[in-house]
């Protein structure tokens, strides 16, 4: 079991690093309004936390409601699955800041745009929400429903 679940963590951590590497791949494009890649790597970027989700589903599996890491502890003395779990804490963390200063820049960015097309229009446009990679409008919800930090 220790193993098993050693190896999806380490999963976890290198995707949750990859995510992290995504977002500050997205705030480049958002300070450049370079929107075509932006676009690509929207799908890359939701492809990144499915799979964190679902691996996190996973993790919660060994664990069976007992705090994570309390579990680890009593699993593992020597504490190298403890270790892990905090390196993908603090990488969840700042994947949730970098995605939060992004949506602010993109919403920047949309109220910018809709504020000239009705300047340019006279016509009031109503307010978009957010959407994903699909262009499916998305709920104000956190991107990491299942993932814990």
């Amino acid at each position: 079991m220790s193993n098993e679940l050693e190896n999806i963590l380490e999963t976890i951590l290198v995707q949750s690093h990859k995510l992290h590497q995504c977002l500050k791949q997205e705030s480049d494009f958002l300070a450049t309004k370079n929107y075509t890649e932006l676009a690509e790597l929207a799908k890359e970027k939701q492809q990144l936390v499915d799979e964190l989700n679902q691996l996190d589903k996973q993790r919660e599996s060994f664990a069976h409601n007992t705090e994570f890491s309390l579990f680890l502890k009593n699993l593992d003395p020597a504490l190298s699955l403890a270790k892990i779990w905090e390196g993908i804490q603090s990488n969840i963390r700042q994947c949730q800041y970098l995605n939060e200063m992004n949506g602010r820049v993109l919403q920047r960015h949309q109220r910018i745009a809709r504020e000239t097309v009705e300047l340019l229009t006279g016509r009031q446009i109503s307010q978009a929400g957010t959407y994903d990679a699909n262009g499916v409008a998305l709920s104000q919800g956190s991107m990491f429903t299942n993932v814990e930090a």
